[in-house]
């Protein structure tokens, strides 16, 4: 520490030693021309020059610690605003352990409730979760939490704000539950001080349940969320606000997600300005790209290529291809069902995770396709993703089908994969799959046999196949055996509908004779 007074004399250093009452004259002089010194300090700070902060602030703590002693108020409050400069220079060490020492000495005078030593607690926990350590965070905020409980009250903004990131905590330590009643709590908490208005607690406590649900799988809750978030924000803050756009892309995104893919198209497209990004604005940058994205995957899943490549286009500076978009109804992957009573399920494509060889998990996205009456699929991608390569089978009998645009699907071979619904699946289902080697736009599709068998979900009788999946047409008698099998794959799947149906009705009946 011997440089770390810069510019400054070792005459002026000298100045404060002898001087340690604050009563005389001249140590008053010589605290005035530290104060100076430190607000200095804080301007470059505010100017976001942090280096430069750090070397002035530095030379503020040590002539305090020698003018004032080292646990003098003066000395602490700069040694905690030079933790600030080394917590933005990435020297995170150094920062907690100067709020650290600022923490125990204002212990040491004022107790843990004084709100000087609140101040640092409060930092300390942030600090804690930045860094990703969630048992110390956990530890250090429900103790906290509970200090501000009895000091300032359950219902004071600032103990609803430590609820809340406790409750990311718990997300991040997967105890869900506790999560989701951290989550419903603060947001409780802040309605009732804030109301309906668009608070910035209250709006952000909402976008943070969405998330959660999100993170549980349950979509719809966290569309209905997303939706309300955008609203209120719309409402208060106007469709430019950064608030806005965070939540209207999540909507988006989950609306993509679940399927709803018109609604996910109109709220995604809805972001976009047509003369194209605006990369100065760094407030909303990030969303609108992100916004651009989730179209791209949207539309590469629905088999518009074309429309994913214009999206691309905006995204690098061609705006003019955002108006070539057409506001169609998508051609893609789109599966008509309705969901088993009392399932909660909503979606047609899932997050799931797949375990390699050593029983690691990877995550990838199932389209739960029961429009596919052929067999269950993987990219070879995911496949090379998993090191299973050298798993795929060339001994199968090739399916030979078409796509909804006629194109023909082959087979490059066959490998059995264990997965499982991705966050709160409880079951793990092995399936056979055939490997499509020319796809991008899903990792595992599951046909309509697995999807019974297992059952997935209750398969609507109305439903229309928006992808049908045909035998290759080499020649007019191939188009005739196609029709032949497709009318015959159809016919033994209504015979496995009707055989199931009688089946609950005998079971209904016995379960009536049995209460009479």
């Amino acid at each position: 520490m011997s440089n770390m007074f810069g510019p400054y004399t070792e005459d002026f250093r000298r100045a404060f030693r002898p001087n340690r009452a604050e009563d005389s004259p001249q140590a008053a002089v010589d605290l005035q021309s530290i104060r100076a010194v430190s607000d200095e300090g804080v301007r470059l700070q505010q100017n976001l020059k942090w280096a430069e902060a750090a070397e002035k602030l530095e030379f503020c703590v040590q002539a305090y610690r020698e003018a004032l002693g080292d646990d003098a108020d003066d000395t602490t409050a700069v040694r905690g605003q030079l933790a600030r400069s080394y917590r933005a220079m990435g020297q995170y060490l150094e920062a907690w352990a100067l709020w650290k020492k600022c923490e125990d000495v204002n212990k040491k005078r004022f107790g843990p409730s004084h709100l000087n030593t609140l101040d640092y607690t409060g930092l300390l926990l942030t600090e804690f979760v930045r860094q990703r350590q969630w048992i110390e965070a956990k530890e250090k905020g429900e103790s906290f939490l509970e200090i501000l409980k009895q000091t300032l009250g359950p219902q004071d903004p600032r103990t609803l704000g430590v609820v809340l990131q406790l409750g990311s905590v718990y997300v991040n330590l997967q105890e869900y539950n506790k999560a989701l009643e951290y989550h419903q709590h603060a947001l409780a908490g802040f309605r009732k001080a804030h109301g309906s208005s668009g608070n910035l607690e209250t709006i952000h406590a909402q976008f943070r349940l969405g998330a959660l649900y999100g993170e549980f799988g349950d979509l719809k809750k966290a569309a209905n969320i997303y939706q309300e978030n955008r609203d209120i924000c719309s409402s208060t803050r106007g469709i430019t606000n950064q608030f806005y756009l965070r939540a209207a892309v999540n909507l988006g995104s989950t609306q993509r997600r679940s399927g709803n893919d018109i609604e996910a198209e109109k709220t995604l497209l809805s972001l976009l300005p047509e003369t194209g990004p605006n990369r100065q604005d760094h407030d909303s940058i990030d969303y609108i790209e992100q916004a651009a994205d989730e179209l791209v995957k949207l539309y590469n899943v629905s088999g518009r290529q074309a429309d994913a490549k214009k999206a691309e286009a905006w995204i690098n500076g061609s705006p003019a291809s955002l108006l070539e978009i057409k506001h169609a109804k998508l051609q893609g992957a789109v599966t008509a069902w309705s969901p088993k009573e009392g399932s909660g399920e909503q979606l047609s494509n899932w997050d799931v995770v797949i375990f390699d060889d050593n029983g690691d998990k990877h995550t990838a996205v199932a389209l739960i396709d029961t429009a596919c009456q052929t067999g269950n699929w993987v990219s070879l991608k995911l496949v090379e993703r998993l090191d299973k390569a050298s798993s795929v089978s060339q001994e199968f009998e090739s399916p030979g089908i078409v796509d909804a645009h006629g194109t023909a699907v082959r087979a490059a071979g066959v490998i059995e994969l264990t997965w499982r619904k991705h966050p709160r699946g409880n079951k793990s289902h092995h399936c056979r799959f055939f490997v499509f080697a020319d796809i991008d736009q899903f990792d595992l599709l599951i046909g309509i046999d697995y999807i019974e068998r297992a059952g997935l979900m209750s398969i609507n009788d109305a439903m229309v196949p928006l992808i049908a999946h045909n035998k290759i047409k080499k020649d007019d008698k191939a188009t005739s055996d196609a029709k032949e099998n497709q009318k015959a794959e159809k016919e033994a799947l209504d015979k496995r509908k009707q055989a199931k149906a009688s089946q609950q009705a005998q079971q209904q009946a016995q379960g009536n004779q049995s209460q009479q």
